[in-house]
């Protein structure tokens, strides 16, 4: 659990209300399409906002006040403070900002964005003796849902690997998002205990692949399986 030096964040966080599903609010790159079929029907019915169109100036109040956030979208280790999205033809559009993050906020966050869980600033690669400095909370969009009171925030210390296809058994992380909110939406159970449980299947159903995936696909896999950690209490 990240304080970030700042009491208000800690309490919040402490404190968080245990998670009630309820409506769905996300954001996908254009180019990630697998993230459309991750949500299970029982979690809420709005579909996924599609970044290239959308921007984070398109973001409306009815959108946040859902409990369960998704962002399939791009991060940066260097600015933790917006995601975004892919024109197809080029660039990078803004999706989401710190400054989008609701002031109160009963719910989780599922993102698979890189470094989108990232605290400090810089990455370990580029780490000296020194501790990492922390992200302030205006730096960053988990920081900023942790002190809006969201029970958790699931996401990527590192780069995050999908790739663009669709399809459930090539897609690097694809396993990894459905079976977060499959689990999820099981009765009792916290999102702490979902991310394991997905983990948990995500990690088998590699080593039971075997040879039949490519050794870079299968490192891929083990590291979206090492980065993904839950900030908050998770319960």
């Amino acid at each position: 659990m990240p304080d970030a030096h700042d009491a208000q964040l800690f309490r919040s966080a402490i404190s968080a209300a245990p998670l009630r599903l309820g409506e769905r609010f996300g954001i996908r790159n254009v180019v990630r399409s697998f993230a459309e079929n991750v949500w299970p029907g029982s979690i809420g019915q709005r579909t996924l906002k599609v970044s290239e169109k959308f921007l984070s100036t398109d973001v409306v109040a009815s959108d946040l006040e859902a409990a369960c956030h998704y962002f399939m979208l791009h991060g940066k280790d260097s600015d933790g403070r917006e995601f975004s999205g892919e024109f197809e033809s080029g660039g990078y559009p803004v999706a989401f900002t710190a400054t989008n993050v609701p002031a109160k906020f009963n719910g989780i966050v599922f993102s698979g964005c890189c470094w989108g869980a990232l605290i400090v600033d810089g990455k370990a690669s580029q780490a000296s003796s020194s501790i990492p400095a922390p992200r302030s909370i205006e730096g960053s969009i988990a920081l900023s849902y942790l002190k809006a009171g969201a029970v958790a925030f699931i996401g990527c210390t590192g780069s995050h690997y999908s790739g663009p296809d669709p399809e459930l058994d090539t897609n690097y992380a694809a396993r990894l998002h459905r079976d977060f909110w499959f689990y999820l939406a099981q009765p009792a159970t916290a999102p702490a205990a979902a991310l394991h449980r997905a983990k948990q299947t995500y990690l088998r159903w590699t080593v039971e692949q075997g040879a039949r995936l490519d050794p870079l696909d299968t490192a891929r896999r083990l590291k979206n399986f090492s980065q993904f950690t839950c900030l908050g209490l998770g319960w």
